[in-house]
C-alpha cells in the first residue's frame, strides 16, 4: 500500500509533520467530518449491492445469480485499480484547494451519477458499466477520504480519529441495511436515490477539510511512463506485513460471516425464519459491541502510543470467538461468536486504520498507498466463498471454523516482525 518515493518526481511538496499538521481543534472537526463522511459513503455502499440483486431479479430472475457474479467481480477488480491510480494522481495533484478536495467532490459526483443510471438502463451491459462506474468512484473518494489522516491528523490522535471513522462505518453498513430493505421492492427508485448523501459529505467537506495550496509543487512531465512508476508497489518491509495481517485477519472473518446464513441453517439446524431472526439479532450485537471497543481501544491506543498490543490481542479474541462455534450446535453458539467478535472487529478497525498510516513509508504518496491497501479490504470478500466452499467439502463447517481459527492467528505472524510501529 505505500510506495517509497517515486524517483521520478518527489512531487507533493508538504509532507506532514508536526509543525505542519492541523491543531488539535482542527484535528476534532476533520475527525467528527470522516465519521460523517464515512457514514455518508457507507449507506449507498452496504444497500447498492442489495438493491442491484432485487432489480436483477425483477430483469432476469433465471440468471440474476450469475449476472450478479459477473458485476461484483469486475466492480471489484477495477475499483482496486482505481483505488492507487487515482491516490496516485491525487498525490500529484497542484490545486490551489490541496490535492484532496477536488477529487473527494469530483469522484462522489461521477459515482453518484453512475448509480443514478443503473435503474435507467435497458441492458445487462449498460447496468454493468453503470454499476461499475458506481463502484470505480466510490473507492476512488474513499481512497482520498484516506488520505486526510496522513495529511492532516497528528499521531498522537490516530487512535481517536480513527475510532470516528469506525462508528461512521458501522453506522452506515446499519443504515444501509434499512435503505436496502425500505426500497427491495422498488430498487430502481432506491438506486437513484441513496448515492447522494456522499455528495453532501464532499460538498460539506470542500468547507470543512483544511485548505492548504499546492500549486508551488513542482508539476511532473506527463507520461505513462512517469504514471506507471509512480504506482509501483512500495518496497517496504513494515507496509506489506500490515497489509498481510488485515488480509489475514479480514479473511478470517469474512470466511464465516459470508457463509453466516449456511452456517445457522446447516450446523446448527436453524429453520430459514429462525436463522433470520438469529441473524438480525447478531447484527445488532456486533454493531453495538464493535462500536463500543472501536471507541475504547481507539483512544487507549493513542494514550499508550502502542498499536501492535491492540491488533495482536484482536487476532487472540476473534480465534477464541471462532472457538465458540465449536463448542454447541446450538444457536446460541453463534449468537456468542458474534458478541465476543464484535470486540474483535471494533478493535481492529480502529487500531489497525492508525497502524496503516503509521507505516506509511512516503507520506508523498500516501494516497496511492492507502489504495494499495485497499486490496487486503477486498481481496478477502473475493476469496472466502471458494476457501469456505472447499473446507466445507473436506470437513464439514467444523473445519470452516478451524481453518478461520488457524487464519486469524496467522496474522499475529505479520503484526509481531513490525518495528518502525510499538
Amino acid at each position: 500500500m505505500a510506495i517509497n518515493s517515486n524517483p521520478a518526481a518527489p512531487l507533493p511538496a508538504d509532507p506532514p509533520s508536526a509543525s505542519s499538521r492541523s491543531t488539535q481543534h482542527e484535528a476534532r472537526a476533520l475527525g467528527l467530518y470522516l465519521l460523517f463522511a464515512t457514514l455518508a459513503w457507507g449507506i449507498p455502499s452496504s444497500s447498492a449491492p442489495t438493491l442491484l440483486q432485487a432489480l436483477l431479479a425483477q430483469v432476469d430472475d433465471a440468471q440474476k445469480v450469475r449476472l450478479a457474479a459477473i458485476i461484483s467481480t469486475v466492480s471489484a477488480i477495477l475499483s482496486v485499480i482505481a483505488a492507487f491510480t487515482v491516490g496516485a494522481l491525487s498525490d500529484r495533484t497542484r490545486s490551489r484547494f490541496g490535492a484532496r478536495k477536488p477529487w473527494i467532490l469530483g469522484t462522489a459526483l461521477f459515482s453518484a451519477v453512475s448509480l443514478l443510471l443503473v435503474p435507467a438502463a435497458d441492458s445487462f451491459l449498460l447496468i454493468l458499466v453503470s454499476f461499475v462506474g458506481f463502484q470505480v468512484g466510490l473507492a476512488s473518494m474513499v481512497v482520498a477520504l484516506s488520505a486526510l489522516l496522513p495529511d492532516h491528523i497528528p499521531a498522537d490522535r490516530l487512535g481517536r480519529v480513527s475510532s470516528l471513522i469506525g462508528i461512521g462505518s458501522l453506522l452506515g453498513i446499519a443504515v444501509g441495511g434499512v435503505v436496502a430493505s425500505a426500497f427491495i421492492s422498488v430498487p430502481r427508485v432506491g438506486l437513484a436515490v441513496v448515492p447522494w448523501l456522499m455528495v453532501l459529505a464532499a460538498v460539506v467537506g470542500w468547507f470543512i477539510i483544511p485548505t492548504s495550496s499546492t500549486l508551488d509543487r513542482r508539476p511532473e512531465h506527463a507520461s505513462v511512463k512517469n504514471l506507471l512508476i509512480a504506482l509501483r508497489p512500495p518496497a517496504d518491509r513494515d507496509f506489506w506485513l500490515v497489509f498481510g495481517g488485515r488480509l489475514a485477519f479480514l479473511l478470517a472473518l469474512v470466511t464465516v460471516i459470508g457463509y453466516q446464513l449456511f452456517i445457522l441453517t446447516d450446523h446448527f439446524g436453524a429453520a430459514d425464519d429462525e436463522a433470520g431472526r438469529i441473524l438480525a439479532l447478531a447484527g445488532v450485537i456486533l454493531a453495538a459491541g464493535a462500536g463500543v471497543s472501536t471507541v475504547v481501544f481507539g483512544v487507549l491506543s493513542d494514550r499508550l502510543q502502542r498499536r501492535r498490543p491492540f491488533i495482536i490481542g484482536a487476532a487472540i479474541v476473534l480465534a477464541v470467538a471462532l472457538g465458540l462455534l465449536l463448542t454447541s450446535r446450538e444457536p446460541l453458539a453463534f449468537l456468542l461468536f458474534a458478541a465476543v467478535a464484535s470486540l474483535a472487529y471494533g478493535t481492529y478497525i480502529s487500531v489497525d486504520q492508525a497502524l496503516m498510516v503509521e507505516v506509511l513509508p512516503d507520506h508523498d504518496a500516501a494516497a496511492k498507498d492507502l489504495g494499495f491497501l485497499t486490496v487486503a479490504n477486498t481481496a478477502p470478500g473475493i476469496f472466502a466463498p471458494g476457501l469456505a466452499a472447499v473446507l466445507v467439502a473436506a470437513g464439514g463447517y467444523p473445519a470452516v471454523f478451524i481453518g478461520a481459527i488457524a487464519i486469524a492467528m496467522a496474522s499475529i505472524v505479520f503484526i509481531l516482525p513490525i518495528k518502525r510501529v510499538r
